[in-house]
C-alpha cells in the first residue's frame, strides 16, 4: 500500500498592486500556516513592470517584502519558470504576486485511507468561496449569515 509523504498540493497566485504586498496582506496565510491545516512546500514572489516584463523577485529579502508568512518552504522548485510565465500572463504592468505551493494536510489522511481502501480520487473541482456563498445566499437566503 502507498505511505504518500504529501497530500495534494494547490497553487495559489496572490497580487498586489505596486511592487511590494500591503504591510499584512499575508497575515491571514501566517495564521493558517500557524495552525498546522496547511504546509507551505515551495513560494515564489514575481513582479512584472510597467512595459510587461515579468521577472522572480529574490526572497533573499522575504521580511522586507512581507513575505515571512511562519516557517520556511519545505522544497523550492515546485514551482517552475513554465509555471510562473502562465500565472504572471494575468498580473497588471507595474503589480506584484506571491506564488505558493500549498498542501493540504487533511487531504494526505484522505488519500492514504483512500489508498488503503484500493480507491483513489480520479477528479476535484475547487469552487471559489464567493461563489459558493453567493450560490447559497440565491437559494437559501439566511438572515444575520451562517450560525
Amino acid at each position: 500500500m502507498p505511505d504518500f509523504r504529501y497530500g495534494p498540493v494547490e497553487i495559489y497566485l496572490l497580487a498586489f498592486e505596486g511592487q511590494e504586498p500591503a504591510p499584512g496582506a499575508l497575515t491571514a496565510l501566517a495564521d493558517v500556516l500557524s495552525t498546522g491545516a496547511v504546509r507551505l512546500l515551495d513560494l515564489v514572489a514575481v513582479s512584472k513592470d510597467e512595459a510587461g516584463r515579468a521577472a522572480m523577485l529574490d526572497l533573499a529579502g522575504r521580511d522586507r517584502l512581507g513575505l515571512s508568512v511562519g516557517p520556511d518552504p519545505v522544497t523550492e522548485g515546485l514551482i517552475g519558470e513554465e509555471d510562473l510565465i502562465e500565472l504572471a500572463a494575468p498580473l497588471a504592468c507595474g503589480s506584484s504576486a506571491v506564488v505558493l505551493a500549498l498542501e493540504l494536510r487533511f487531504e494526505l489522511m484522505l488519500a492514504d485511507r483512500l489508498a488503503q481502501g484500493e480507491a483513489e480520487v480520479l477528479h476535484t473541482t475547487r469552487v471559489p468561496a464567493p461563489v459558493v456563498n453567493a450560490l447559497i445566499d440565491l437559494y437559501d437566503p439566511v438572515e444575520g449569515g451562517p450560525p
